[in-house]
């Protein structure tokens, strides 16, 4: 959702602190759940834009499966899911104002990359002028999101901006099955961590090393 995982970055990418939460064996269920609504949530908002956009630029859709027919049909669906009150409203118009601000940095970093246009003053001020915007946009959605899901923001925010940037769900459930596997003395949580680590690196086909400054801490 945010420019390569920004919000988690700005808020979550420093090592946890200790403070007065403590996952549980009797919350842990609790914030799992919260985790896949605001997934879930998120997702939803995604499907309804996706197929906003697809209806309002048919010359853009280089696939004859998508008819107009069936995407308002599609978008009916999706809307009879979801009530979409004021508050709906309110972050479509983040999201499409992000969405636009998005398209205009990646017409203008080119020019302030080129050789010769990159010498003018003007793109780069307009780069800057984007960014800031992106930013203010990206802190807007994150300060929703904080407000419906505000136990899931304040006690696990590497899960909370996990979700906000776009991780894969099956990541984050992941990291629950592991922390309550932990909760029960199943495994230990070096164990778990390592098994994390492991699943990341197949799943996502990192190198094998890219886990050695971690370990060796």
């Amino acid at each position: 959702m945010t420019e390569n995982g920004s919000l988690y970055r700005t808020h979550a990418q420093c090592d946890a602190k200790k403070g007065d939460f403590n996952l549980t064996i009797q919350n842990i269920d609790d914030y799992l759940s919260y985790s896949l609504q605001m997934f879930n949530d998120i997702k939803w908002l995604n499907s309804y834009m996706n197929l906003k956009y697809k209806l309002n630029n048919p010359d853009k859709i280089d696939d004859e499966l998508y008819t107009e027919e069936y995407l308002k049909r599609r978008l009916e669906k999706v809307k009879n899911e979801r009530e979409i009150d004021e508050n709906v409203t309110k972050i479509l118009e983040i999201r499409n104002d992000l969405h636009n601000v998005n398209i205009e940095i990646d017409q203008v970093r080119p020019l302030v990359f080129d050789k010769i246009e990159g010498e003018k003053i003007e793109h780069h001020e307009r780069m800057s002028y984007l960014d800031d915007q992106r930013r203010k946009l990206e802190e807007d959605i994150n300060e929703y999101y904080g407000e419906k899901y505000p136990k899931l923001q304040k006690d696990l925010p590497k899960i909370y901006y996990m979700i906000i940037d776009g991780v894969d769900i099956s990541t984050v459930v992941s990291c629950f099955r592991k922390m309550k596997m932990v909760l029960m003395n199943e495994i230990t949580a070096e164990k778990a961590a390592e098994k994390l680590m492991d699943e990341s690196t197949e799943k996502y086909n990192l190198p094998t090393k890219i886990w050695d400054p971690i370990k060796r801490r």
